[in-house]
């Protein structure tokens, strides 16, 4: 959302923004321009979405494929604190709609996103990789680039543990950064900080790897 409509969604009481916020994503997931159009706004079509006597105001960027919420309050006809007088002076001011660092926001989220979807495959190869304990590399490529193997370098029995490493690498050949490896690794290690290994393979530029131990799934 915008961070001006963030700070409408504060003003409220909570469960008044957490019903508006429960609406936005179950409504406009399917219908992007459902609601009335707000009459008296003339940049944008906008339409309303209701919670009682609670209002929020959404805009979809067709371009970008996002439905914005650009304002939340109460609706009073004749009053001033009324939502839609008050949308309209935000957008003859220049106030109403996403800014440049809403955008940089968005782009921010999405990958975080896009990470986090990462490692829970990633999390998911490693429990296939301790179910087997095969021999051989499990290999996995996200939908936006990532490339990954990963497969057991140890068997303990008498500790019940596996020893894995995982060799990853973009696509695009981006080398990957540390804030970046930290989700990523979150999905196949369960420890804070997995240790860093060479290549095997030998190519140290485009991959990553790292091992840790992990408690072996039984049954």
């Amino acid at each position: 959302m915008t961070a001006r409509c963030e700070d409408d969604l504060d003003s409220l009481p909570a469960s008044v923004a957490e019903r508006i916020l429960d609406r936005f994503e179950a409504l406009r997931a399917r219908a992007p321009e459902s609601g009335d159009l707000i009459d008296g706004l003339e940049e944008r079509e906008c339409h309303s979405l209701h919670w009682g006597r609670y209002r929020a105001i959404t805009w979809y960027d067709r371009s970008a494929d996002v439905v914005w919420p650009l304002a939340a309050g109460i609706h009073r006809s004749g009053s001033h604190g009324d939502l839609y007088r008050l949308a309209i002076e935000h957008e003859r001011g220049g106030r109403l709609y996403p800014t440049t660092q809403d955008y940089q926001a968005l782009e921010v989220a999405e990958r975080r996103d896009r990470l986090a979807a990462e490692a829970r495959d990633l999390r998911r190869l490693r429990d296939e990789a301790i179910a087997t304990t095969a021999l051989g590399r499990l290999q996995y490529e996200s939908e936006h680039g990532l490339w990954a193997e990963l497969w057991t370098a140890d068997v303990i029995p008498e500790l019940a543990v596996v020893r894995l490493r995982l060799r990853v690498t973009r696509a695009s050949g981006a080398r990957l950064g540390e804030a970046e490896l930290a989700i990523l690794l979150a999905g196949p290690f369960d420890v804070a900080d997995p240790i860093a290994v060479p290549d095997p393979d030998g190519d140290d530029v485009h991959y990553r790897c790292f091992e840790g131990y992990i408690a072996r799934l039984e049954g």
